[in-house]
Parts: C-alpha cells; sequence; structure tokens
C-alpha cells in the first residue's frame, strides 16, 4: 500500500513546465507542483532515482519526501520506517548517495 504515494511522488517529479519557486535558507516545498520544476531547473536527482539509490542505502521505506533548501544547497528531506518506527533522513539532492 505504501508504493502508491511514492509512485505519484515519482511521477508529478516529471512533469515539465512545473512553476519554479524561491524559497529562504531553510525552506521547504511540500507542494510537488512547485517542486517538480526545481529537481529539472536545478538538474536534482529525481524521485524515482533517489528511491532507488535508499534501497541499498537506507533501511525501511520511504513514506515522505520533500524538497528543501539548507545552507545554499537542495536536500531531500525523508520519513523512512523502520520496523515500525519513523525517522527523518537529509540527504544532498544532487548527489543523495555517493559511492
Amino acid at each position: 500500500m505504501l508504493r502508491l504515494p511514492i509512485m505519484i511522488l515519482s511521477l508529478t517529479a516529471l512533469v515539465p513546465g512545473a512553476p519554479v519557486a524561491e524559497a529562504a535558507d531553510g525552506d521547504c516545498y511540500p507542494d510537488w507542483s512547485v517542486a517538480a520544476g526545481i529537481v529539472e531547473a536545478e538538474k536534482l536527482v529525481t524521485v524515482d532515482k533517489l528511491i532507488s539509490g535508499a534501497k541499498t542505502s537506507i533501511p525501511g521505506d520511504i513514506v515522505k519526501t520533500t524538497l528543501c533548501e539548507e545552507g545554499g544547497k537542495y536536500v531531500f528531506r525523508l520519513v523512512v520506517r523502520n520496523k515500525g518506527s519513523l525517522k527523518t533522513v537529509t540527504v544532498d539532492a544532487h548527489e543523495p548517495f555517493p559511492k
């Protein structure tokens, strides 16, 4: 059941021409119709690639993904469920899981 929201997030991240908004440092873009435009314009990792990379790097399932700006760079704040517990993980939006 958790895959449907992730699939929806993945699809909305690919919408071309989505509006791009400015954020103050530390702001987040909970609306993916706005975040998708930023992901495209800034050449950030797509949600699909983020999810596939997380499978080998983060134990658990991503239940929420939010694009944020911190310290002048973009990050993804992920809510991850692992064995019933929820935790927040922040990763770089350009290279979330360096090799």
